[in-house]
């Protein structure tokens, strides 16, 4: 529990940002509607014939505190019930306001909680698909780095085209990789079809020329094919498809 209460404690600073803000608007709509209904009644009631009805809306701001208190439900039926008698046709208009202002909008108040809620649960998804997504790259990154030193065959620290293609018509090496448990199944089907994809554009770009590429060149040209998990679904089926179009 003591680090549950430490983990809160460090997100405190959003949740009251969050909640001040949600709070601020709610208030700005009461302000709003006990403002304008104040003009309403003012208009209407001030010169009332009863004077303890014209003494509740004999101004403005007497008109928003007899509003404000009608929204809090103190000792509302009173008020109306004295302030019909004075004035009947009156009663409509107190009626919606007590169902906007005391019901509807009172109503807002566990909404705005149940969306901060949300809006928590939501940050913590991101954050964690984040950490995935940064965990799966540093495997992956790991895995490249093992492939790199298998392509550069001449090792002068640098790949070139002719080398990513031999690697490529030889690629059951990189299963040493699986074998010794240093990357899965998935991690070495991504690596092929990677590498498969960085050689293909070289050879495009660079008009079939053999051309070398640095460590950093390499992985990123090669992370580079790779987007989110929809993305990479998609990318590994076009990739692989164009794979073996080229082996036939």
């Amino acid at each position: 529990r003591l680090f549950r209460a430490f983990r809160f404690l460090s997100e405190i600073d959003y949740v009251v940002y969050t909640a001040s803000r949600a709070v601020l608007k709610l208030a700005l709509l009461v302000v709003l509607v006990v403002f304008v209904s104040a003009i309403v009644v003012t208009n209407i009631l001030w010169d009332n014939a009863d004077t303890e009805v014209s003494g509740m809306y004999s101004n403005l701001g007497a008109s928003m505190w007899t509003m404000f208190k009608l929204m809090t439900l103190e000792n509302w039926i009173g008020t109306v019930e004295r302030t019909a008698d004075a004035k009947p046709g009156i009663l409509p208009f107190f009626v919606c306001f007590i169902f906007v202002a005391s019901i509807a909008i009172m109503s807002l108040v566990p909404a705005i909680f149940i969306e901060l809620n949300l809006s928590d649960k939501e940050k913590a998804e991101q954050l964690r698909v984040q950490r995935e997504r940064e965990d799966t790259y540093k495997t992956k990154e790991r895995v490249l780095k093992q492939v790199f030193k298998m392509v550069d065959r001449n090792r002068n620290g640098l790949v070139s085209t002719s080398e990513m293609s031999w690697f490529l018509q030889h690629s059951d090496r990189v299963n040493q990789l699986q074998a010794a448990g240093v990357a899965t199944e998935q991690d070495m089907r991504d690596a092929k079809l990677g590498l498969f994809d960085l050689w293909e554009t070289k050879i495009e770009e660079f008009d079939h020329r053999d051309v070398e590429l640095s460590k950093e060149d390499f992985l990123s040209g090669v992370m580079q094919s790779w987007g989110t998990i929809n993305e990479k679904t998609l990318w590994r089926s076009i990739t692989g498809t164009r794979k073996q179009l080229r082996e036939l």
